[in-house]
């Protein structure tokens, strides 16, 4: 239940409303307008719940698009007009005398409706079709017999109505869309309203001439544009009228309310809570008693002046909203207007400080000094849904402020939100701010909301949206301080204390809070001094149990109170319970606690309350346990946390250490508002003293709150249940726990120990995610499979033992276990998926079962696992995936040789520097690119069967290789395949048909080389400064030596051109040795320095007469005239040619332009992301 003082201050211009509500029903210029909201409490359906029921009953089921004008239509159709009237009448219908007499009893002391008759005496207008407003009014002996009016016969009643005596105090209760009585002519489909609100009609023409004779007050009525009535007052009297309304909103919606009826409806409100409904009959009553107090003294029962048993001068004022004058925060309300003033659309920003620092206060303030252009949502919040809730009108003319309080359980969620409302970037109109108030932490929050987030995109999107670093709320001064003392003082207990006395307590505010961080710790300095208690003498212990005592001893009195049972002992421990779990999980609604959660104690006090002739809900209110159905919390934040401590130790004191592991537990049934308590309470109450005055726990009490045992019962740990535990250590699940959905423990820095339950089937993705201390863990015998990341980062992680029984291990599910060092793979296992174990640095040995039935190791399975130096490959493998062992750079040896492995994938041996020893499976058909590059000790290659592809760059820099053996057949070499092989001297090629550009460049060892006779083109740079090179044989079926293929082979004396060769290509010969050639007359061109730089070059016979000679193809070449043998024209090109320029074109910048050399695009083939 809410007070009238709480009530008038829940919205801004509540007051104002309220003394022009008075004023004109005074003035009996007041008509109500009532709504099925105030009949609902006698049973009779709303409008939508009747249609539902209807539904339900005939079990049909209406289209999803359709209102409730063309739903009852719809329905209509489908059951026939006469059945629903019947169904109306059913419905809507109530005769009897017991019926009425049950309604009136308990109903007139609270609900609003029975105070209608003392406030209005002569007209009702409603859309109810029940005849519940006629009975009140019949109740009420200073009334004649109510006059009820249907809409078809309002003309008539109104003509009558003006000739009414005036002795006639029978009061007209219109109804605007039928009665009950009449079930076949009430309004209640699409069609039925268009035939009554027809713009000649005589109703609307009535309807008319009563919302112009008098203001309407709109009470348990829904207000919307899609509403008749509403439409027609709007349209007809515009803004020359003024009506009224009594509505709820949530809290922080007050303004958008109040604007929206203003604005839309020309409808003033008086604003009420949300689900606070007893507000209206306390506004009706309070406007009553100041209208007619004589009236007002006649009722039997003023729930107005109702309060729930306490002793005010043991209450402790702990609404921190508007409880002092608000000094010392300029330079933030300056920083935060700032903000909201920045240019760039959407913004959000983050507030830290201490507990009690008056973080909430500041936006209160904040919000005080927008004007109404400004929509302000405010949550605080209990569940992750309310997060998904929040939705922005792109549309709207307002800018938007979005205040959300303690983030830290609910990162992911807001992370995502923001990511959502970035999209406001392009489509809002107006600016979008989002507030985050949090503790204060060594961590800014953006990198919190980062660090939730699993795509690097969303990450991007939440830096560019963060408006700077966090707000800090300072320490205020001593002159604020003793400020906010003295006005506490005059305000409460109108003391008012001179500078010394305050300057003593700003001394023992020191004392308790050295760095003067919190200041909510003043208040309770002064509220004690009020009291007259002696703070000389207190601690921070002290102040905090006096609050406490001070937020209990209303309830101890009512107790006290109501009991009339001589021992209320245990009565007083289910309270004390329920009120400390309420601190551990806010908004508990009391129906789960009482009957899930502790149905014990649900039992307990129904008895209790039975003996004692008292409702229970009546009892949990008036003992201050529950409010608005949920258990109240108490309050401030760090007076509850105290009391939850209070509460444990107690228990520990009296050793009952399974009843708090079980209540601890218990209140893990909803994770993340017990973690976020948790992460606060452990930073507001150390383990250990950090000042002298701190209030410590004990570390029996530390171990038990971070080392959790979850009760038996719960058969799943929810998606992101644990997400950023800072403070858990370990936690022992049940074995009733079958599944552990994504993320459920992702972020936990601190858990060391996990007890996973025997049950259990699945890890889920994500589950251990950065779990950076987690050591060891014991995976159940049930499990079948672990998921994506479910172990990533695990920095502290020494073994795993996969039990016989796992079937899959997905995606980069041990992916960074650093400290890893063995892992054994069951015959069980059917697949590991990419990335499994990418950079376990100190993995030192992978063993796969010999039977197991795995046929790939996936990609970058074992990259950067630089300790490698076991791997035991099962007979099953077929294929080796990219990058799958990159960097492995301790692997001495791979054995393939009793394997089936047929495809080796790019990049996977790249950089394994100590392996020396290959055996290849018969079966394999392909390398791909890069598979061993870089494997700087390898000596030897032995192909056991025919190859496919040697891809590009498979052995590149491999430094030690010295042999190839690939007799057995290799059909392609790629490009690069063996580059910078600056030891190789020996190599087999059989069946080769195609061997691509810079094949064996540099391989400066290499002297001899039979090129297989099925090769038809020699390609580029492919034996590009071979400079050992002497002999090799060039098939006869070669057309073509394509450029720079053999320069630089400065041992090669001596070439054999084959006959059939058409075409040799720029610097093909360049810096070689030769000492002459003879070129065959099939040649169509000698091109670009094909020749170039060949000093020891004395003889030339070109046989072709036809074959050109390019005037710069033998630059720098010394050949005598006589040496020559060639056409006139021919020998004078090359006589030409050799005065020419020449300068060598590096690898790095050769192009296909010809003689115009520029820079190429990088000569290595750029490698693509297929890690992360």
């Amino acid at each position: 239940m809410t007070s009238f003082t709480e009530t008038m201050e829940y919205a801004q211009y509540n007051d104002i409303v309220f003394k022009d509500l008075k004023t004109r029903i005074n003035n009996h210029d007041i008509i109500p307008y009532i709504g099925s909201g105030l009949s609902a409490f006698a049973g009779f359906p709303t409008w939508g719940r009747f249609l539902d029921d209807l539904e339900k009953h005939h079990k049909l089921t209406s289209p999803s698009n359709l209102n409730f004008l063309e739903r009852a239509d719809w329905i209509a159709n489908k059951i026939g007009e006469r059945l629903l009237a019947d169904c109306v009448t059913k419905s809507f219908h109530r005769d009897s005398h017991d019926f009425w007499l049950k309604v009136s009893g308990d109903a007139e002391k609270n609900v609003a409706l029975f105070l209608l008759p003392w406030l209005f005496h002569s007209y009702v207008v409603t859309t109810n079709y029940d005849s519940l407003i006629e009975h009140v009014y019949g109740q009420i002996k200073r009334f004649a017999s109510p006059i009820s009016v249907s809409y078809y016969n309002l003309t008539e009643s109104l003509v009558l109505n003006k000739q009414r005596v005036t002795d006639d105090r029978s009061p007209y209760i219109y109804h605007i869309h039928g009665l009950v009585a009449e079930p076949e002519r009430i309004i209640l489909g699409q069609k039925s309203y268009e035939n009554a609100y027809k713009d000649d009609s005589a109703f609307v023409d009535a309807l008319k001439t009563i919302f112009n004779s008098k203001s309407m007050l709109f009470l348990g009525s829904s207000i919307s544009s899609d509403d008749r009535p509403i439409q027609l007052l709007h349209q007809m009297c515009g803004d020359t009228a003024k009506h009224f309304a009594i509505i709820p909103c949530k809290n922080g919606e007050q303004e958008r309310v109040y604007n929206e009826m203003v604005n839309n409806f020309n409808i003033t409100p008086l604003i009420y809570e949300n689900e606070k409904h007893d507000s209206v009959r306390i506004v009706l009553e309070v406007l009553l008693k100041e209208i007619s107090p004589t009236d007002y003294n006649n009722l039997d029962y003023k729930l107005s002046s109702i309060a729930i048993p306490m002793n005010e001068e043991n209450y402790f004022r702990h609404d921190c909203s508007n409880p002092v004058n608000f000094v010392g925060r300029k330079n933030e309300i300056k920083e935060l207007e700032e903000f909201l003033n920045a240019e760039k659309p959407v913004l959000w920003w983050g507030i830290t400080g201490e507990g009690g620092s008056g973080k909430t206060r500041v936006i209160d303030q904040l919000i005080k000094t927008l004007d109404t252009k400004w929509s302000v949502k405010r949550l605080d919040i209990q569940n992750a849904e309310e997060i998904k809730n929040i939705k922005i009108n792109r549309s709207s003319y307002k800018p938007t402020l979005i205040v959300i309080d303690y983030v830290f359980a609910y990162y992911k969620e807001i992370a995502e939100l923001l990511v959502e409302l970035s999209k406001d970037d392009n489509a809002a109109i107006q600016k979008t701010r989002v507030l985050l108030l949090e503790r204060n932490s060594e961590v800014q929050i953006v990198d919190e909301l980062c660090n939730s987030l699993d795509l690097s995109a969303k990450k991007d999107i939440v830096r560019r949206i963060h408006y700077r670093e966090d707000v800090y709320i300072e320490p205020l001064s001593h002159i604020d301080l003793m400020s906010i003392m003295h006005d506490y003082l005059l305000r409460y207990y109108e003391i008012e204390e001179n500078e010394s006395t305050l300057h003593e307590m700003l001394l023992k505010l020191e004392k308790i809070d050295t760095k003067l961080l919190r200041p909510l710790y003043a208040m309770f300095i002064a509220d004690a001094r009020g009291n007259g208690k002696p703070i000389g003498e207190w601690g921070k212990k002290e102040f905090l149990e006096y609050v406490v005592n001070r937020e209990n001893d209303p309830a101890a009195l009512a107790l006290s109170a109501l009991n009339t049972i001589s021992n209320n002992d245990v009565a007083k421990k289910h309270i004390e319970k329920a009120k400390a779990y309420a601190v551990f999980v806010k908004g508990v609604p009391a129906q789960e606690y009482f009957s899930s959660i502790y149905p014990d104690a649900g039992e307990y006090l129904s008895s209790f309350c039975n003996k004692l002739g008292i409702e229970m809900n009546d009892f949990l209110k008036r003992v201050w346990l529950t409010q608005d159905n949920s258990i109240l919390s108490i309050q401030p934040d760090i007076v509850g946390e105290y009391y939850l401590v209070r509460f444990l130790e107690k228990q520990l004191e009296k050793k009952n250490i399974q009843e708090i592991k079980d209540f601890i537990g218990k209140a893990w049934y909803h994770p993340r508002r017990a973690s976020d308590v948790m992460y606060r309470l452990l930073n507001d109450f150390k383990k250990n003293a950090q000042e002298d005055d701190d209030v410590v726990i004990s570390d029996n009490l530390y171990t038990l709150l971070t080392n959790l045992e979850m009760p038996d019962g719960i058969k799943e740990i929810s998606r992101y249940a644990f997400l950023g535990c800072l403070f858990l250590n370990s936690i022992r699940l049940p074995n009733s726990v079958v599944d552990i959905h994504a993320n459920a423990f992702k972020n936990c820095i601190n858990l060391k120990q996990v007890y996973l339950p025997e049950s259990l089937h699945r890890i889920s993705s994500g589950t251990f995610t950065n779990c950076r201390l987690l050591d060891k863990i014991k995976f159940p015998a049930a499990l079948k499979s672990i998921g994506h990341e479910a172990f990533r980062n695990c920095l502290s992680l020494e073994s795993v033992e996969i039990p016989n029984g796992v079937v899959l291990i997905q995606n980069e599910a041990f992916r960074d276990c650093i400290n890893l060092k063995e892992i054994k793979i069951p015959v069980s296992l059917q697949e590991i998926e990419n990335l499994a174990f990418n950079g376990c640095t100190l993995l030192e040995a992978a063993y796969f079962d010999p039977n197991s039935s795995i046929t790939a190791i996936k990609r970058g399975m074992f990259r950067d696992c630089k300790s490698l130096k076991s791997v035991h490959l099962p007979a099953s493998l077929s294929v080796i995936g990219d990058a799958a062992f990159e960097n492995c750079s301790l692997l001495p040896c791979i054995d393939m040789s009793t394997t089936k492995i047929e495809t080796i994938g790019q990049y996977a041996f790249k950089n394994c520097s100590s392996l020396e020893h290959i055996h290849f499976s018969v079966p394999l058909k392909s390398i791909d690119r890069e598979a061993f590059s870089h494997c700087k000790k390898l000596k030897r290659i032995v192909f056991n069967g025919p190859l496919n592809l040697l891809d590009s760059s498979a052995f590149e820099h491999c430094d030690s290789l010295l042999e190839v053996d690939a007799s057995k057949g290799v059909e392609q070499i790629g490009r690069y395949t063996f580059a910078y092989c600056k030891s190789l001297n020996t190599i087999k090629l059989e069946g080769t048909k195609s061997i691509r550009q810079y094949a064996f460049l540099e391989c400066l060892s290499l002297k001899a080389i039979k090129i297989p006779d099925t090769v038809c083109v020699i390609q580029e740079g492919c034996f590009e400064n071979c400079g050992s090179l002497t002999s090799i044989n060039l098939p006869d079926q070669i057309d073509a030596i394509n450029r720079f293929c053999f320069s630089g082979c400065r041992a090669l004396l001596d070439i054999s051109l084959p006959t059939t060769l058409k075409y040799i290509n720029q610097a093909a010969f360049a810096r070689s040795g030769l000492k002459e050639i003879t070129v065959p007359s099939d040649v169509k061109k000698i091109t670009v320095a094909v020749f170039g730089d060949c000093q020891a070059l004395e003889k030339v016979i070109i046989q072709g007469e036809k074959t050109t000679v390019y005037k710069n193809s033998f630059p720098g070449c010394t050949i005598q005239r006589e040496n020559i043998t060639a056409t006139k024209w021919q020998k004078k090109q090359i006589l030409k040619s050799m005065n020419e320029s020449y300068y060598f074109i590096p690898i790095h910048k050769r192009s296909n332009v010809g003689k115009d050399y520029k820079p190429p695009k990088k000569r290595k083939l750029s490698r693509p992301d297929i890690i992360e």
